[in-house]
């Protein structure tokens, strides 16, 4: 079925978009992605073909194309950073995360990674997870520093004296 719906794609004129789009929805659902990648690129939708390297876990050639999509680029880190996170590369997770723009959800990466290394008396890589925390905290402070309260002061404080405790 693949190589009858491609033969049709390449067949097709650009100007018949619905057909073109239904024909690589379908070799996308029978996962022929670099099939339907060609299909998208004859639509001239490279945001869809930045979609397929992701869902292949192609992350290499991702972020190739995702460079010249710059509305694009925070979602493949975004994306990137939950499966480095689901397949338990929690600080290139946390990295990624900074990258795409969610500090929060690096923080809370952190948080976790440390309350739970605590509870599992790891105290090398509470401390460890900690000291990230204050790290990441203090560039954020940096970066905003119009933004600065006394309380992430305090708060950059307390992380650094805590991860030294640990």
């Amino acid at each position: 079925w693949t190589d009858l719906l491609l033969d049709i794609g390449r067949k097709l004129q650009t100007t018949e978009k619905s057909s073109l789009e239904h024909i690589a929805s379908h070799l996308k659902r029978l996962k022929a992605l670099p099939l339907a990648a060609e299909i998208y690129r004859k639509l001239g939708e490279e945001a869809q073909v930045v979609q397929l390297h992701i869902e292949a876990r192609d992350w290499q050639e991702a972020f190739r194309l995702a460079e010249h999509l710059p509305q694009i680029l925070p979602s493949v880190h975004l994306q990137h950073a939950q499966w480095l996170a689901d397949s338990d590369q929690f600080i290139e997770a946390h990295e990624a995360f900074v990258m795409a723009g969610k500090g929060k959800e690096a923080h809370i990466l952190l948080k976790n990674l440390a309350d739970c290394a605590v509870s599992e008396e790891r105290f090398l890589d509470a401390s460890y997870f900690t000291y990230l925390r204050a790290k990441q905290l203090l560039k954020m402070m940096e970066l905003n520093s119009d933004e600065t309260s006394p309380q992430h002061v305090k708060e950059f404080k307390v992380l650094l004296q805590l991860s030294s405790v640990y």
